[in-house]
């Protein structure tokens, strides 16, 4: 049912959709080309699911050039840390880190640049000790 005007027209569409998403103070035109985007057939509203705004969410962190949430998870299993570990070393709530890794929020610049030195240098891990 389309929440705009309460009519049960919509249906999957093919086509490219594009919004503006905005990340760490930057905005960023998504654009996800052949998109299934849900539409009401009647006033021609997009409906957003949850698997459409996921996918607006991994472009925005290609965009940004930011580290996904599965490197997240697969660098920090690659060092032998549990969630709770890591989020200590890094200062943050583990419940933080855990939406990172799941893709449930995506991580700030500056954070996304502490995670990549934190993997990629012992003296970095050191000092976060």
């Amino acid at each position: 049912m389309c929440p705009d005007c309460r009519e049960k027209t919509v249906s999957p569409v093919q086509r490219d959709y594009a919004v503006n998403a905005e990340h760490d103070g930057t905005e960023h035109q998504v654009v996800l080309p052949g998109a299934s985007v849900p539409t009401c057939s009647r006033c021609g509203q997009a409906i957003v699911t949850s698997d459409l705004s996921e996918k607006v969410s991994v472009e925005l962190r290609r965009l940004a050039g930011l580290l996904t949430p599965e490197s997240i998870r697969a660098q920090r299993e690659g060092l032998g840390l549990t969630p709770a570990q890591l989020a200590s070393a890094l200062r943050i709530a583990e419940a933080t880190l855990v939406r990172w890794e799941t893709g449930m929020q995506i991580q700030p610049r500056a954070l996304d640049l502490l995670l990549r030195l934190y993997f990629d240098h012992a003296e970095v891990r050191g000092a976060c000790a």
